[in-house]
């Protein structure tokens, strides 16, 4: 039996992680994922990263079917966040400002959390600036004007994900407040996925050191043949018909 499972990605390093949280470290969480880690008879579960496009993402299914078996689920930062405001009717805990500002509709286009990264052998090291990242950063920085965090959200909300550094986002402040810019992110250290990813293990950690149960809502019965086959539950057959609909 395993404590804490947690898919990382680009929002924080490895051995960072395990720093702050004993915690077995896995990839970003792809379709399938969860579902193999249930394997290791987890006591909780943590999604961080995940993936986009190169791969179908993580499945809401899957993650149920992890919170009937009565294994504790929390999401942040990143595809974890969005999975977290989806499910947590379901179970599912959300950690942080950016599962805060989705569950409160401010944000609400899945991509702005997009980024894009490099390999597992480079350690998924981020490679562009997702928009949530540059948001946080307009709203925070004393050195910008009002209409100065608009631009740069404005200039950073057109570039796509795949395209948007903070190189590429210079020519939208002048020179003096953009080294101011530079300047206080450098100053800060960790940026906000990183900031909730940190907070987001601490919580998931302790749950895994109180021993306490998963707090769920209440198991419904089983309305997917995927999540049937996984747990060993049998539904019912209006729930059956539905998914074969």
């Amino acid at each position: 039996m395993s404590g804490l499972i947690c898919f990382l990605g680009p929002s924080l390093e490895a051995r960072r992680a395990r720093a702050v949280a004993r915690c077995e470290v896995r990839p970003p969480a792809a379709q399938g994922d969860v579902w193999r880690a249930l394997d290791s008879r987890p006591r909780a579960i943590a999604i961080i990263g995940g993936v986009f496009a190169q791969q179908p993402p993580v499945w809401h299914h899957e993650l149920r079917s992890a919170l009937d078996a009565g294994v504790a689920v929390f999401g942040a930062a990143s595809m974890g966040a969005l999975r977290a405001v989806e499910l947590e009717p379901f179970g599912m805990v959300g950690v942080g400002e950016v599962f805060r500002r989705y569950r409160s509709g401010a944000w609400n286009d899945d991509a702005d959390v997009a980024l894009l990264h490099a390999s597992a052998e480079h350690a998924h090291r981020p490679l562009t600036v997702p928009l949530v990242v540059v948001r946080d950063v307009a709203e925070q920085c004393p050195a910008l004007r009002p209409a100065q965090r608009k631009a740069l959200v404005s200039a950073a909300a057109g570039q796509h994900y795949t395209e948007r550094t903070w190189a590429s986002l210079a020519a939208a402040l002048p020179r003096l407040e953009w080294t101011a810019v530079h300047a206080w992110r450098r100053e800060q250290g960790d940026d906000l996925k990183t900031r909730d990813a940190l907070e987001f293990l601490r919580t998931a950690a302790a749950f895994v050191a109180s021993g306490a149960p998963a707090a769920l809502p209440g198991i419904t019965p089983l309305s997917s043949l995927a999540r049937q086959e996984r747990t060993g539950g049998s539904g019912d057959d209006d729930a059956t018909r539905q998914v074969l609909l």
